[in-house]
Protein backbone atom coordinates (compact mmCIF):
# COMPACT_ATOMS: atom_id res chain seq x y z
CA UNK A 1 0.00 0.00 0.00
CA UNK A 2 1.37 3.42 -0.98
CA UNK A 3 1.60 6.13 1.65
CA UNK A 4 2.50 9.77 1.43
CA UNK A 5 5.35 10.96 3.62
CA UNK A 6 2.83 12.59 5.95
CA UNK A 7 0.97 9.26 6.34
CA UNK A 8 4.07 7.35 7.49
CA UNK A 9 4.21 6.52 11.19
CA UNK A 10 7.04 7.74 13.40
CA UNK A 11 8.55 4.23 13.46
CA UNK A 12 8.45 4.05 9.64
CA UNK A 13 10.34 7.36 9.47
CA UNK A 14 12.96 6.40 12.08
CA UNK A 15 15.71 5.10 9.77
CA UNK A 16 14.35 6.55 6.54
CA UNK A 17 17.21 8.08 4.55
CA UNK A 18 15.16 9.69 1.75
CA UNK A 19 11.56 9.90 0.55
CA UNK A 20 10.81 11.31 -2.88
CA UNK A 21 7.21 11.97 -3.89
CA UNK A 22 7.75 11.49 -7.61
CA UNK A 23 4.48 13.20 -8.48
CA UNK A 24 5.55 16.53 -6.97
CA UNK A 25 8.15 18.03 -9.30
CA UNK A 26 9.32 21.55 -8.37
CA UNK A 27 9.56 24.72 -10.42
CA UNK A 28 8.66 23.11 -13.75
CA UNK A 29 12.16 21.64 -13.66
CA UNK A 30 11.31 17.96 -12.97
CA UNK A 31 13.11 18.34 -9.62
CA UNK A 32 11.87 16.32 -6.65
CA UNK A 33 12.89 17.14 -3.13
CA UNK A 34 13.60 14.78 -0.29
CA UNK A 35 10.69 14.85 2.18
CA UNK A 36 12.98 13.65 4.99
CA UNK A 37 14.91 16.93 4.71
CA UNK A 38 13.48 19.42 2.21
CA UNK A 39 15.10 22.46 3.84
CA UNK A 40 17.56 24.88 2.31
CA UNK A 41 20.90 25.99 3.71
CA UNK A 42 21.90 29.58 4.40
CA UNK A 43 21.94 32.26 1.71
CA UNK A 44 25.38 32.27 0.02
CA UNK A 45 25.16 35.90 -1.07
CA UNK A 46 25.30 37.51 2.34
CA UNK A 47 25.88 41.14 1.35
CA UNK A 48 22.53 42.71 0.41
CA UNK A 49 24.08 45.05 -2.20
CA UNK A 50 25.56 41.94 -3.83
CA UNK A 51 22.08 40.32 -4.09
CA UNK A 52 20.15 43.38 -5.22
CA UNK A 53 22.95 45.14 -7.12
CA UNK A 54 22.15 48.36 -5.28
CA UNK A 55 25.67 49.57 -5.94
CA UNK A 56 28.53 48.70 -8.28
CA UNK A 57 29.93 45.94 -6.07
CA UNK A 58 33.31 44.39 -6.67
CA UNK A 59 32.08 40.87 -5.88
CA UNK A 60 31.38 40.02 -9.53
CA UNK A 61 33.77 39.69 -12.45
CA UNK A 62 32.11 41.27 -15.52
CA UNK A 63 32.78 40.76 -19.20
CA UNK A 64 32.24 43.09 -22.14
CA UNK A 65 28.70 44.50 -22.34
CA UNK A 66 27.93 43.60 -18.72
CA UNK A 67 27.48 46.23 -16.01
CA UNK A 68 25.84 46.77 -12.66
CA UNK A 69 23.44 49.64 -13.19
CA UNK A 70 20.07 50.76 -11.84
CA UNK A 71 20.07 48.02 -9.21
CA UNK A 72 20.57 45.09 -11.60
CA UNK A 73 23.08 43.00 -13.55
CA UNK A 74 22.63 44.54 -17.00
CA UNK A 75 23.45 42.71 -20.23
CA UNK A 76 23.58 45.06 -23.25
CA UNK A 77 24.02 43.51 -26.71
CA UNK A 78 26.18 40.84 -25.08
CA UNK A 79 27.94 38.13 -27.09
CA UNK A 80 27.24 34.44 -26.57
CA UNK A 81 28.41 33.16 -23.15
CA UNK A 82 29.39 36.59 -21.81
CA UNK A 83 28.30 37.61 -18.34
CA UNK A 84 29.08 37.76 -14.65
CA UNK A 85 31.07 35.26 -12.61
CA UNK A 86 32.17 34.63 -9.07
CA UNK A 87 35.05 32.22 -8.40
CA UNK A 88 35.61 29.94 -5.40
CA UNK A 89 31.95 30.35 -4.54
CA UNK A 90 30.32 26.92 -4.91
CA UNK A 91 31.18 23.49 -3.56
CA UNK A 92 31.48 20.88 -6.28
CA UNK A 93 28.94 18.07 -5.78
CA UNK A 94 26.53 20.25 -3.78
CA UNK A 95 23.03 20.92 -5.11
CA UNK A 96 21.81 24.53 -5.14
CA UNK A 97 18.55 26.40 -5.57
CA UNK A 98 18.93 29.67 -7.48
CA UNK A 99 16.20 32.30 -7.77
CA UNK A 100 16.36 35.69 -9.44
CA UNK A 101 14.22 38.25 -11.21
CA UNK A 102 14.64 39.04 -14.88
CA UNK A 103 13.55 42.68 -14.66
CA UNK A 104 13.86 43.60 -18.33
CA UNK A 105 14.16 41.53 -21.47
CA UNK A 106 14.56 42.55 -25.11
CA UNK A 107 16.45 39.78 -26.88
CA UNK A 108 18.50 36.58 -26.48
CA UNK A 109 18.33 34.29 -23.46
CA UNK A 110 20.22 33.57 -20.28
CA UNK A 111 21.53 30.65 -18.28
CA UNK A 112 23.37 30.01 -15.06
CA UNK A 113 26.31 27.72 -14.66
CA UNK A 114 28.06 25.94 -11.84
CA UNK A 115 30.19 23.85 -14.18
CA UNK A 116 27.44 23.08 -16.73
CA UNK A 117 24.82 25.35 -18.29
CA UNK A 118 21.39 25.34 -16.66
CA UNK A 119 18.55 27.06 -18.50
CA UNK A 120 15.94 28.33 -16.05
CA UNK A 121 12.35 27.85 -17.23
CA UNK A 122 11.17 30.71 -19.46
CA UNK A 123 14.67 32.09 -19.95
CA UNK A 124 13.43 34.44 -22.68
CA UNK A 125 11.05 36.55 -20.60
CA UNK A 126 10.81 38.76 -17.52
CA UNK A 127 9.69 37.42 -14.14
CA UNK A 128 11.00 35.41 -11.21
CA UNK A 129 13.09 32.39 -12.24
CA UNK A 130 14.04 29.32 -10.20
CA UNK A 131 16.52 26.60 -11.11
CA UNK A 132 18.21 23.72 -9.31
CA UNK A 133 21.64 22.38 -10.20
CA UNK A 134 24.45 20.26 -8.82
CA UNK A 135 27.76 22.10 -9.06
CA UNK A 136 30.63 20.46 -10.89
CA UNK A 137 32.84 23.51 -10.36
CA UNK A 138 33.44 26.17 -7.71
CA UNK A 139 32.71 28.92 -10.27
CA UNK A 140 29.18 30.41 -10.45
CA UNK A 141 28.15 32.36 -13.55
CA UNK A 142 25.15 34.18 -15.01
CA UNK A 143 25.66 34.12 -18.79
CA UNK A 144 24.04 35.08 -22.07
CA UNK A 145 22.83 32.14 -24.10
CA UNK A 146 22.72 33.93 -27.45
CA UNK A 147 24.59 36.68 -29.30
CA UNK A 148 22.98 40.12 -29.01
CA UNK A 149 21.34 39.39 -25.64
CA UNK A 150 19.71 42.30 -23.78
CA UNK A 151 18.25 41.69 -20.31
CA UNK A 152 18.69 42.55 -16.63
CA UNK A 153 18.91 40.32 -13.54
CA UNK A 154 18.11 41.37 -9.94
CA UNK A 155 17.41 39.84 -6.50
CA UNK A 156 19.76 36.88 -6.93
CA UNK A 157 19.59 34.18 -4.26
CA UNK A 158 21.70 31.02 -4.06
CA UNK A 159 21.11 28.44 -1.33
CA UNK A 160 22.40 24.90 -0.89
CA UNK A 161 19.72 22.19 -0.88
CA UNK A 162 19.79 19.97 2.20
CA UNK A 163 18.80 16.32 2.14
CA UNK A 164 18.81 14.48 -1.16
CA UNK A 165 17.62 15.97 -4.40
CA UNK A 166 16.38 14.11 -7.43
CA UNK A 167 15.50 14.90 -11.04
CA UNK A 168 12.81 13.09 -12.98
CA UNK A 169 14.01 11.88 -16.36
Amino acid sequence: MEKTFEELTASEKTNLVSYWALDEALAGDAVVEDKVDDSLGSELITVEADRTFASDTSFWTRESGCAISGGAMVFTNVSLNQGFSRSSFLTSGTTYKVTFDCTSYTDGNFHITGGANINPPNNTSTGTKTAYFTATSTLFQVRSGAAGSDFAIDNLSIKPVNGNYGRLV
